[in-house]
């Protein structure tokens, strides 16, 4: 049950990621949240090489998807790295109904 819950979460960000995309024809323009969010992601983890945050909620601000690659993740699990950016992003979070997050240690 869990795998088929996480397996139509992923589509369906996928597919609003898609429809972003398009609906922006490539040239997105960062919204106030997303460039805030961009810039404390960036100032608080050392050595990221790769900041996006995306609304996926249609630029109603409910839902992002953020991915994060930073030098400062390499030797911390998933949970490590994940606890980093959600107490960055803590008071943003207060205001959301969903967040993805993706990290990677570079």
């Amino acid at each position: 049950m869990l795998r088929l819950a996480t397996s139509l979460r992923s589509s369906l960000i996928t597919s609003a990621v898609r429809r972003h995309s398009a609906c922006c024809g490539g040239d997105h323009q960062m919204s106030e949240a997303e460039q805030k969010m961009s810039k404390l992601l960036n100032e608080g983890i050392q050595g990221c090489s790769r900041v996006e945050v995306h609304d996926v909620s249609n630029g109603c601000g409910s839902m992002y998807d953020v991915v994060v690659e930073a030098s400062s993740f390499k030797g911390k699990s998933k949970v490590a790295q994940h606890k980093i950016v959600t107490s960055i992003l803590s008071e943003q979070i207060k205001g959301m109904h969903g967040l993805t997050i993706k990290t990677k240690a570079v």
